[in-house]
C-alpha cells in the first residue's frame, strides 16, 4: 500500500450544495484564495516589536551607529519580532545612509 500524494491539491472548502471547490488551493493553505479569506485561515504578519523599532531608529551617522542597527535588525529576525518584508525595507534604508557616509566621508 503506497500514499498517493497529490501535486496540485485543490481547496477543501465544501458548498452548500455538498459539491467542492475545484479551485486550487495556495501553498500556505488547504484553501484558495477567497476560501482561505472565508475560513479566516490567512497567514498573519508578525508586527514588528517597539522597542526594536526604538533601538535601530537611532540616528544613523556613522559606520559604528549602522552596525548596531544591522545588528538589531538580524536580532529581530532571529526573535521573529521582524517580519521579512520589513526587514529587508530597514536593511535597504541602511544600505542608503552608508552610501550617503560614505560620500560625505570621501569630501
Amino acid at each position: 500500500m503506497s500514499i498517493k500524494i497529490d501535486p496540485n491539491p485543490t481547496c477543501r472548502h465544501t458548498k452548500t450544495d455538498g459539491r467542492r471547490c475545484k479551485a486550487p488551493a495556495l501553498t500556505v493553505s488547504s484553501y484558495c484564495y477567497h476560501h482561505q479569506k472565508l475560513h479566516g485561515t490567512r497567514p498573519r504578519t508578525i508586527a514588528p516589536a517597539p522597542a526594536l523599532i526604538k533601538q535601530s531608529m537611532a540616528p544613523l551617522s556613522d559606520r559604528r551607529s549602522l552596525l548596531r542597527a544591522c545588528n538589531a535588525i538580524m536580532g529581530g529576525l532571529a526573535s521573529g519580532q521582524l517580519d521579512n518584508r520589513t526587514a529587508g525595507q530597514m536593511i535597504y534604508l541602511i544600505q542608503l545612509a552608508g552610501s550617503e557616509i560614505a560620500k560625505t566621508s570621501m569630501e
